[in-house]
């Protein structure tokens, strides 16, 4: 990888809206110059659900061509997996960018497509991911009664407000971090060395964070700004890409770009977060 080029990750919407540009050639090739692209498990994931076979393969061409200067990354949960194992392994001599992520298999995928094209995989894929979506996105809704009365006559926090209680002595959020690890690792995990861990691994500290923002955009009482955070499971879990790239690309103006720039901020990272326009804009007329 040429290390004078910026590093960028597309959301499945960005690529979708990339593939359907009448400029594609032309921001293809400007990538190519200044671009180094990642491109993740979970895109595959949602490209081999698309129903329409044509569009999948446009797709797939498209995904193709991005990899001449590129490289494909693990699915988000097999990243946290395998971060959580080498941290028990290693212990103090852990380091996050150590761990090998690229994923040559789901490369070879895109290429030789032996089982991405199958229109009843997709069809499987396609009803699975819509179903975990609305038991993600249920768990927090059914819980919007409890924090209605947890706050009842108090002003709502904001998002910030809400993370820095989350994250307090005994907040939900380090319970929720350490059930994480032991559910990719299979070994529990102490307060202490969860509290370390996530500190030292930015992945995992930005996958913890998505129920924080969940929480804020579905379980709390509806507020005038009810769509300021609002986003699927799966745009929620990209959160873990975040350390992976200088650039995250997403095709939303609102709920998800907004949502991963507070997590990029928690976890002090200086990954941009911009909006597709944003981000062809840019690569158009500044380079």
């Amino acid at each position: 990888m040429d290390a004078e080029k910026r590093i960028v990750i597309f959301d499945t919407g960005a690529i979708n809206a990339l593939r359907d540009d009448h400029n594609q050639d032309s921001i293809v090739e400007r990538l190519g110059m200044a671009f180094h692209v990642r491109i993740s498990g979970s895109n595959l994931v949602e490209v081999s659900g698309t129903s329409d076979s044509e569009s999948r393969r446009r797709l797939l061409d498209l995904c193709e061509r991005l990899l001449y200067f590129g490289e494909c990354i693990m699915p988000y949960d097999r990243i946290i997996t395998e971060m959580a194992r080498c941290n028990t392994r290693h212990k103090e001599r852990f380091e996050w960018r150590d761990v090998d992520v690229r994923a040559p298999m789901i490369e070879e995928e895109i290429v030789e497509r032996r089982l991405v094209m199958d229109d009843a995989i997709a069809e499987e894929v396609r009803l699975d991911s819509r179903g975990k979506n609305r038991e993600f996105l249920d768990v927090f809704r059914d819980a919007r009664e409890k924090f209605e009365n947890a706050f009842d006559g108090e002003q709502m926090p904001s998002i910030t407000e809400l993370i820095r209680m989350d994250k307090a002595d005994g907040g939900t959020f380090w319970r929720h971090a350490a059930s994480q690890y032991e559910r990719a690792n299979l070994f529990a995990i102490s307060d202490p060395e969860i509290r370390s861990f996530t500190n030292r691994c930015p992945p995992f500290h930005a996958l913890t964070l998505v129920p924080c923002v969940a929480q804020f955009q579905y379980g709390l009482p509806v507020r005038k700004e009810k769509a300021l955070y609002k986003a699927g499971r799966l745009d929620l879990f990209m959160a873990t890409y975040l350390p992976y790239c200088d650039l995250f690309v997403t095709r939303e103006k609102e709920g998800q770009l907004n949502a991963l720039r507070v997590i990029t901020t928690e976890v002090g990272l200086s990954t941009r977060v911009m909006s597709y326009s944003e981000f062809v804009q840019e690569v158009l007329t500044r380079m």
